[in-house]
């Protein structure tokens, strides 16, 4: 049986979308993110012979947060449209003195642009799960 770890607070962390050369930083506007992955359930089908048959699930699910706009085309609401519709690869590490790191891909969408004038303006963001993340010990930490 496993010790449960210390309960600790969510940050300082690390959240990168892209490939790993290119990859665009969200760590530094984020102030929530969560990876929420799915496996649908799928309904039982009765077979001839009386017995019943359950498909596997599929994965699904989404990478989600809210981040704060810059306006600028560098930034990370300028990054999500010029990415918009791909398929991207993602790292998430909560918290980067421990080694959980959560690795996988997702399909980008615009994030949106505006809101209140003279006030500091945020946006979420849900960006679904390609397949299912993988959990995954981190080897090094991340670079910011």
């Amino acid at each position: 049986m496993t010790t449960p770890g210390e309960i600790r607070r969510l940050g300082p962390g690390v959240l990168k979308f892209g490939e790993t050369a290119t990859a665009a930083e969200f760590s530094a506007r984020c102030s929530n993110v969560e990876v929420a992955p799915t496996i649908s359930s799928e309904s039982t089908v009765a077979l001839l012979d009386g017995s019943d048959y359950v498909p596997e699930g599929s994965p699904g699910g989404e990478i989600s947060g809210k981040v704060y706009q810059d306006y600028t085309m560098d930034g990370l609401v300028a990054w999500s449209w010029k990415h918009a519709g791909k398929t991207l690869p993602f790292v998430y590490q909560p918290v980067k003195a421990e080694k959980l790191q959560v690795k996988g891909k997702c399909v980008i969408q615009p994030i949106k642009i505006g809101g209140d004038v003279k006030k500091t303006n945020d946006s979420d963001f849900k960006f679904a799960l390609v397949g299912m993340p993988d959990l995954v010990e981190a080897t090094a930490t991340p670079q910011q």
